[in-house]
């Protein structure tokens, strides 16, 4: 092209993102900077999922605090919800929810629920109960999360919590739902 955009930057930086290649987005990234084009919310939404996917901490942290320092973009949910996949998958999970906990305004279920996710993949009981309290706060339809829980307990070994939890459970009539398939 003759003449790039942040649109035409946004594009190639997010195309390699979700393909896994998250160095040569990151190298986009940084070309763009260099040109002196002005990154927008969504060119660091880009930014950080290929640090997401390719497991660049250090550099998701860069990006993503230099959004507001540098730049002047207030980062949004999507921003925050990079982060916290990021921090999770790198098991810095005490991080991830004190990031989760100083959002500029109260975090969704989904973020506090891959925040869940890597708390029970790190075996992070502690976190885990906390964001499932949260969880059932914003959403008390949502009794998928007490078997997320259950499943955190059970891999712990910590049996008398999974059948305090069933029982909780089954005295509330609490059920999960089972997943469909949609063809």
């Amino acid at each position: 092209m003759q003449e790039k955009n942040i649109a035409t930057w946004n594009a190639m930086i997010h195309g390699f993102a979700v393909h896994g290649h998250g160095t040569e987005a990151l190298r986009l990234f940084q070309k763009l900077e260099k040109e002196d084009m002005i990154p927008n919310g969504i060119t660091f939404a880009a930014a950080l999922l290929a640090c997401c996917h390719g497991g660049f901490l250090e550099e998701g942290r860069k990006i993503f605090y230099s959004m507001k320092t540098r730049y002047n973009v207030e980062p949004q949910i999507e921003h925050y919800g990079c982060m916290v996949d990021l921090l999770g998958r790198a098991g810095e999970l005490v991080e991830a929810e004190q990031l989760v906990r100083t959002m500029a305004w109260k975090a969704d279920v989904m973020i506090r629920g891959a925040l869940l996710t890597v708390c029970r993949k790190f075996g992070n009981i502690e976190i885990a109960e906390r964001v499932v309290e949260e969880i059932v706060v914003l959403d008390p339809e949502n009794h998928g999360v007490h078997v997320g829980l259950s499943n955190t307990y059970a891999e712990a070994r910590r049996w008398e919590d999974v059948l305090k939890l069933r029982k909780l459970l089954k005295e509330r009539n609490l059920k999960k739902i089972a997943a469909t398939i949609a063809f």
